[in-house]
C-alpha cells in the first residue's frame, strides 16, 4: 500500500493496474478488495485513483493519457492545460491525446487519440503533471482549428505567460516555410500571425497583449511596447506599456493586481503628473475597458495620432 501511494502521489493521485501489479506488488485481488471497500475508483480502463483524492481537470487528462500507453494530451487539451481556451473551444467530453503511429492502442470512451510519425523529446513537457505536448507544438497542432483572431491571442497568452519566447517562434516560423512544413493544416494562418507578432519588445501581460490585437484590428499604427521615457536632462521619469513616442502619447493597462492597492493608484498618479508636465498624454485602460473593445480610447488616439507633435521626446 506505501508503495501504491508514493506511485499516486507523482500522478495526481492515479495509478494503472500494471503499475500496481508489477511496481506495488498489488494482486488483482487486493485491487477488487479496495474497488469494494470504496477506497480507490476505477476512473477509466486500467486507471484508478484514490477515492480521497478531489478530481480535477488536469487528473481527467492524466487518466486519458495513462490509459492510452505513450500518449501525452495535444490539441485543444493541451492548449486548456497552458491556460488558453476560447469560449466556442470550452471544455467537452473528449480528450485529446497524441501517440507514435504504428502503436495499437484501445479505443477508450472520451478520448481521440490523434497519431503522428514523430514526438521529439523537445516536442514533450510535463504541465501540473501531466505529459503533454510543447506549447510551440501545440501552436502548430490548433492552427487549423483556432480562427485568426483566436491564434493571435494564443500565441501572446503563451508570450505574456513565458511559455515561449521569440526565438522558439521564429522556429517555428521557419519550419513552416521549410519544404511539406507548409502543408501541415492552418499553416498559412499561422505563418501570417507570427509574421505579425513581436513589433519591439514583447508585451509582458496577456492583458497587454489584447490590447495590442484591438489596435491593430482598428488599423491603427503599431505602436512601441515597454518605453523608457526620460526627462530633458536624460533621467529617466517612466516605462509604460504602449506608446507612440512621436507624438508624445502614452498607453498604460491596468491590471487589477498590480494597479489595485492604494499606494499604487498614487504611485501611477504622481507619475502621470511627471509626464504631462513633460507634454506626454496617458490613456489608462482597465481589463473591462479591453472586454468591452476600447471603442472610446481608440476614437481617442484616431483623433490624437492625427495631430503632429509639437516636439520630440526623449524615449528609448
Amino acid at each position: 500500500m506505501g508503495r501504491l501511494a508514493l506511485i499516486s502521489a507523482r500522478q495526481l493521485g492515479l495509478f494503472t493496474r500494471r503499475q500496481a501489479r508489477d511496481m506495488a506488488g498489488c494482486s488483482d485481488k487486493a485491487l477488487r478488495t479496495l474497488l469494494l471497500s470504496g477506497q480507490i475508483e476505477r476512473v477509466r480502463r486500467g486507471v484508478y485513483k484514490w477515492s480521497a483524492v478531489p478530481a480535477s481537470f488536469e487528473q481527467s487528462v492524466l487518466a486519458a493519457c495513462l490509459a492510452t500507453s505513450g500518449a501525452v494530451a495535444c490539441g485543444v487539451t493541451a492548449m486548456a492545460l497552458l491556460g488558453y481556451l476560447p469560449a466556442r473551444h470550452r471544455w467537452g467530453r473528449a480528450v485529446h491525446v497524441v501517440t507514435l503511429q504504428g502503436r495499437e492502442q484501445p479505443v477508450a470512451a472520451g478520448v481521440r487519440v490523434h497519431r503522428t510519425r514523430s514526438l521529439a523529446g523537445h516536442e514533450r513537457r510535463k504541465l501540473s503533471g501531466v505529459p503533454v505536448t510543447s506549447p510551440a507544438r501545440t501552436l502548430k497542432d490548433v492552427a487549423g482549428v483556432l480562427t485568426y483572431p483566436e491564434l493571435e491571442e494564443f500565441i501572446g497568452h503563451l508570450l505574456a505567460t513565458r511559455a515561449v519566447t521569440l526565438s522558439e517562434l521564429e522556429r517555428v516560423e521557419t519550419e513552416l516555410r521549410a519544404p511539406f512544413g507548409g502543408g501541415r493544416k492552418g499553416a498559412a494562418r499561422l505563418r501570417s500571425c507570427l509574421a505579425a507578432v513581436g513589433a519591439g519588445r514583447p508585451v509582458e501581460s496577456v492583458l497587454e497583449h489584447r490590447v495590442l490585437v484591438l489596435l491593430r484590428r482598428a488599423q491603427l499604427p503599431e505602436p512601441s511596447t515597454q518605453v523608457s521615457i526620460h526627462d530633458h536632462s536624460g533621467r529617466f521619469v517612466a516605462r509604460v506599456d504602449f506608446a507612440y513616442p512621436t507624438k508624445r502619447v502614452a498607453i498604460e493597462v491596468d491590471g487589477y493586481r498590480w494597479h489595485s492597492a492604494p499606494s499604487a493608484f498614487r504611485s501611477d498618479r504622481l507619475r502621470d503628473n511627471r509626464l504631462d508636465d513633460l507634454g506626454w498624454r496617458v490613456y489608462r485602460v482597465t481589463e473591462r475597458d479591453v472586454r468591452e473593445g476600447l471603442p472610446e480610447l481608440i476614437g481617442q488616439l484616431r483623433r490624437r495620432l492625427r495631430r503632429d507633435a509639437t516636439e520630440s521626446p526623449v524615449a528609448s
